[in-house]
């Protein structure tokens, strides 16, 4: 168990790949079907400003989400793009 104002074991980890990491991969969810991968990126800007491109063209998918993948593929979550258009950042926990 992590002390206070420590993260926990896997949100460290996956903190780590966020920090350290080289692409950025935007996919879709889409009812009914399978989540899709649509772009690598090199910078975190633009693969936001594609996924919120892609949830205007792409009627069906209801979100997007942003991977960071670090040197060794091993990827985490950085956020989440909603229909709206709203960016949602991941914000890990600290205990």
């Amino acid at each position: 168990m992590p002390r206070k104002g420590q993260m926990g074991d896997m949100d460290n980890h996956e903190q780590s790949i966020r920090d350290n990491a080289n692409e950025y991969v935007v996919t879709g969810f889409k009812p009914g079907s399978s989540v899709r991968s649509y772009m690598r990126f090199a910078d975190l800007r633009f693969a936001i400003e594609y996924g919120k491109q892609l949830l205007k063209d792409e009627i069906r998918l209801r979100s997007i989400m942003v991977y960071a993948l670090d040197d060794h593929e091993h990827h985490a979550l950085v956020g989440t793009i909603r229909r709206d258009g709203a960016w949602q950042e991941v914000v890990p926990k600290v205990y």
